[in-house]
């Protein structure tokens, strides 16, 4: 993991949230028909990796809604 101060934290930890508050592909949501999913684990890998670096639990929290809206997007297709 990133070794990362206070202040770094809590800047990474606002920009994976503005990302993920968005609701496209940074919050795990794909069009499943036309996508790569290995495009979409990848965005994942890198997700949670930064998440992770801030917080145990907050990467716990990004992976989950990662993988709901992913599991979701391909439902749709």
């Amino acid at each position: 993991m990133l070794n990362l101060t206070e202040n770094e934290k809590q800047t990474m930890q606002k920009v994976i949230e503005t990302l993920i508050q968005n609701g496209g592909l940074f919050a795990g949501n794909y069009d499943a028909v036309n996508g790569n999913p290995e495009f979409m684990y990848g965005i994942s890998t890198l997700l949670e990796y930064l998440a992770y670096s801030v917080d145990e639990n907050f990467g716990n929290k990004v992976e989950e809604i990662f993988i709901k809206n992913m599991l979701k997007s391909e439902k749709k297709s």
